[in-house]
């Protein structure tokens, strides 16, 4: 096999990934109340803690304390992840993008819920119909992060 045939579908990938990435288009996440967020699409390819069931449903984070220590807590660890862009911030929401390792962006977005203690997150593939699982495994990653001990000062 030659060289230009195995690189060829490399190739096109990326190519591919570069174009999609061009033409696709931000999503408008505006939240219907102030305590909501977008609702997850049909496809297998969305998280939300504010989903009614089936594959979509994940729990929200808890916290105790102020809720402006838990949005402080949320932005230390977002800004730890790999590939990730902060790009809305108030007192009880933050909206961010992941970009996977081909390049891919995911938009995650939290809404702090202060009088149930709570925060609700949704994590969506901009493109695509499956994400082979990967939106849950990032909220959960960051549900363990949110959750370690941290040393007070």
């Amino acid at each position: 096999m030659s060289l230009g045939r195995a690189l060829l579908p490399i190739l096109l990938l990326m190519g591919w990934q570069v174009l999609s990435t061009c033409f696709a288009a931000v999503p408008d996440n505006s939240r219907s109340g102030s305590d909501r967020l977008a609702p997850c699409p049909s496809s297998p390819n969305c998280v939300s803690s504010q989903a009614t069931g089936g594959y979509h449903a994940i729990l929200p984070i808890t916290y105790s304390g102020s809720r402006e220590g838990a949005l402080e807590t949320l932005t230390t660890v977002i800004q730890k992840m790999k590939r990730t862009r902060i790009i809305a911030v108030s007192p009880d929401y933050l909206r961010a993008e992941f970009r996977t390792f081909l390049g891919f962006v995911d938009d995650v977005e939290f809404s702090i819920d202060q009088d149930q203690y709570l925060i609700h997150m949704r994590s969506a593939s901009r493109l695509g119909y499956w994400d082979l699982g990967v939106n849950l495994r990032r909220l959960e990653t960051i549900r363990a992060e949110f959750n370690k001990p941290r040393s007070s000062k």
